[in-house]
């Protein structure tokens, strides 16, 4: 009988991922060991779940969001295969393994395509890259579409090549370009590879954002009807001022990391440096269209999605993700094309490692003293010492996000109730087949 041999490569890469979940867990005990519902995912997704099937729960809409969030949907209905007490840990955990999808998708996909020794050190980077590492969208399903994003980009620029590979990168696309806008507004650089490359290979993966595309465009329809989107959505946030700050922080956050970044300074060093580098490119003959082309073009593509879609006027926490990430790829094509010593590529691992010790906050990690662990939650319900089931962030005391124990539904917060209106709970909850059919009904009635 033949038997398989890890090789080299896979070995340390291997080693190097359980060490950075080692590390994630000494940081995080109380998250990682117990599970927590993360604010929506529980008051909104977990608590529609309790009352509903596993198939219902797939179709779910929280139409004040204006999308769909089919990662969410299948990580919540997960739970309902499993005891109430395991259901934060199943989400927890699954959102961890999203989060370091992009890392393991770039070492995947650049098999025999770049240096053993380059490639595994930008893995590693891509697992604690400071745009990757914002304390709010750690290791919860509502946030975990900006993984599915960045993963989106790579399969982009990397996949959608070899036959073996296929399957498994449309099967995350399918999943991404249905979960939000971050996947689904990089269709056009889809196309356009198309187009450049000539490669037929990505015509399923444009087939996927088509039908992706159909179902996003009726659930934004729906709430643009319904006035159920936040008013500054589709706002322009004071014209260039607002492109300008997109721009400076989205390289910023991974020179100077999540503590550091938004500093006027640091704001104005890593933009000089960061136009340094470009020329550099330029005057060393460097910079080719066929190398950046769509890293420009993604990046033009999430920024005109953060200047008409974010909510608020702060490019901040999970809105700085994708684009930050894409943004630092033009220098990892650098590094990929050019020979260059290791150390390199090394110093700035440990620096953004360090940046794990340098975070705005610790509110969103840290069991303070208003924690209140699920297990114990769990006990308390049981024993009917609690009506309701309180879920993070718990702000100062007094919970913000719950689910009733005995009568469990959705519970937004006061401001998406205040948008909803009174009859909140008919309205929300709805799923796909209601806002397909509700449109139809509205447009050829």
């Amino acid at each position: 009988m033949k038997s398989y041999k890890i090789n080299k490569s896979d070995f340390y890469y291997l080693l190097g991922v359980i060490t950075y979940i080692v590390f994630l867990y000494i940081r995080n005990p109380e998250i990682l060991k117990f599970g927590r519902f993360f604010a929506e995912e529980g008051s909104i997704f977990w608590s529609y779940s309790l009352g509903h099937n596993f198939f219902e729960t797939l179709l779910f809409v929280d139409i004040m969001a204006g999308y769909y969030s089919f990662n969410t949907n299948i990580q919540i209905a997960l739970t309902k295969l499993f005891d109430i007490k395991y259901g934060p840990l199943l989400t927890t955990w699954t959102s961890l393994l999203i989060s370091i999808l992009p890392s393991f998708l770039y070492y995947k996909l650049n098999h025999n395509k770049i240096e053993n020794s380059k490639r595994i050190l930008v893995s590693f980077i891509l697992l604690t890259l400071p745009s990757l590492n914002f304390l709010e969208i750690f290791a919860n399903s509502i946030n975990s579409k900006t993984f599915l994003g960045v993963s989106t980009f790579i399969i982009l620029i990397y996949g959608l090549e070899a036959k073996n590979n296929k399957f498994f990168e449309n099967l995350i696309l399918f999943v991404a370009f249905l979960s939000s806008y971050y996947s689904l507004i990089m269709l056009p650089a889809f196309l356009l590879k198309y187009f450049v490359d000539k490669n037929s290979n990505i015509l399923t993966s444009i087939s996927i954002g088509a039908f992706a595309g159909f179902i996003q465009l009726n659930v934004l329809i729906f709430s643009i009807n319904n006035r159920f989107l936040y008013e500054d959505k589709f706002q322009n946030k004071e014209s260039y001022i607002y492109l300008l700050e997109i721009i400076k922080r989205s390289v910023s956050i991974n020179f100077f990391g999540e503590r550091f970044f938004t500093y006027n300074i640091f704001e104005l060093i890593s933009v000089c440096m960061f136009i340094s580098f470009v020329c550099f490119l330029i005057y060393k003959n460097y910079f080719s269209f066929k190398r950046y082309y769509l890293v420009i073009s993604c990046f033009l593509l999430q920024l005109f999605l953060l200047n008409f879609g974010q909510i608020g006027n702060n490019f901040n926490q999970r809105y700085a993700v994708v684009i930050s990430t894409i943004a630092f790829f033009s220098i990892i094509r650098y590094f990929e094309e050019v020979k260059v010593k290791k150390w390199v590529l090394l110093v700035y691992l440990l620096i953004s490692i360090s940046f794990f010790s340098f975070q705005q906050s610790t509110y969103f990690i840290d069991c303070s003293e208003f924690c209140y662990s699920w297990f114990q939650q769990i006990e308390d319900a049981r024993n009917n010492n609690i009506v309701s089931y309180t879920h993070w962030p718990l702000g100062e005391g007094e919970a913000y996000w719950t689910t009733n124990v005995n009568n469990p539904k959705i519970n937004p917060s006061p401001l998406q109730k205040e948008i909803l209106g009174d009859d909140y709970f008919k309205l929300a909850n709805v799923t796909m087949l209601d806002i397909v059919k509700s449109n139809f009904e509205f447009y050829f009635k």
